[in-house]
């Protein structure tokens, strides 16, 4: 990208940032999808499994069942107090003490998670941990501990446990497709981040158009790059070798062989028939007669050295002698 210096001031194009991003859809995708993998993939292997166990206890101000309205709001207002008192040291060192856990009253309140519904003396108690056996008997006991020590430290009646906790069967996190969304949106922002970062710092000029914005020069010539012509030469040179070794690979066709007999046939023609005697072994002598034109085959013997000639011709000659 060219961004227009005036007084130490950079203008970005949103829309070339747009642009870049959509020329490298590609990437973006990749990285999305590669980040959404490594995040399933943490998930799955190396976040360990959390299970939540939960118990609910009851609000009361006094030991009757019918409540007036004072007596409703001054228990929405001790759920505050108690919320704080079940979390407190005391209570949650003993249930350490009790259970013989591996941990701090410090870290096991960290664990702990108290809730009030609206419009309700209800409080619930959820206790997380990786065993989810554990988690429901840390779950149970802090609920049994808390009613007590509110009831002697408040001199009030002890809340009332309404639901005990169970073994969950389900694990509360992590969220496989939570996390899934969490790496591709991460790997999209990372391959973004960097295209725009890239795209911001290019201050090279690429098009004509980025001369006349930038430099407000008019341009005169262009220089093509050579290497197009290179490349160009490369591909027709490549294509005229294979043109050639496919001629030289195609059998021949029936007019090239019947032409090629014609030629062998003429040739045959024109060369004089030679003929061995293999009995004699006397060598043919070829004779041409200037009168007739015609070729004669004579032989010659080598021991008598002596040329039989042609009976035609020697018919010839008597007849000749006669006339004459």
């Amino acid at each position: 990208m060219n961004p227009e210096k005036n007084n130490d001031v950079m203008e970005i194009d949103l829309l070339e940032l747009l642009d870049a991003l959509r020329r490298r859809i590609l990437l973006l995708i990749f990285t999305g999808t590669i980040g959404g993998v490594i995040a399933v993939l943490i998930s799955i292997f190396l976040i360990s499994p959390i299970y939540t166990a939960t118990t609910k206890i009851l609000v009361l101000t006094k030991e009757t069942t019918l409540a007036s309205l004072a007596d409703l709001q001054m228990g929405s207002q001790l759920t505050n107090d108690y919320q704080v008192l079940i979390k407190s040291r005391p209570v949650l060192q003993q249930v350490v003490e009790d259970l013989s856990l591996p941990v701090n009253y410090q870290q096991l309140g960290s664990s702990i998670a108290i809730s009030n519904p609206s419009n309700t003396r209800i409080l619930e108690i959820q206790v997380k941990n990786t065993d989810p056996v554990l988690s429901a008997k840390i779950a149970n006991h802090l609920a049994k501990v808390s009613s007590s020590f509110i009831g002697e430290q408040m001199e009030v009646v002890p809340p009332k446990i309404v639901e005990d906790a169970i073994v969950p069967d389900r694990k509360t996190s992590p969220s496989h497709s939570r996390n899934l969304m969490i790496g591709v949106l991460l790997g999209l922002l990372l391959s973004g981040g960097i295209v725009c970062f890239n795209t911001i710092m290019d201050d090279s000029i690429k098009t004509e158009d980025e001369i006349r914005k930038y430099l407000d020069l008019p341009m005169l010539a262009r220089v093509p790059d050579r290497k197009d012509f290179i490349n160009k030469a490369e591909k027709d040179a490549a294509g005229g070798k294979a043109g050639i070794r496919k001629l030289r690979g195609r059998r021949p066709s029936a007019g090239d062989t019947a032409e090629a007999g014609g030629t062998e046939s003429s040739e045959a023609e024109e060369e004089p028939a030679e003929t061995m005697n293999p009995e004699t072994e006397e060598e043919p002598v070829v004779t041409m007669n200037p009168e007739t034109e015609k070729t004669v085959a004579e032989t010659r013997n080598p021991e008598t050295e002596e040329t039989a000639a042609d009976p035609g011709e020697s018919g010839e000659t008597d007849r000749h002698k006669e006339e004459v």
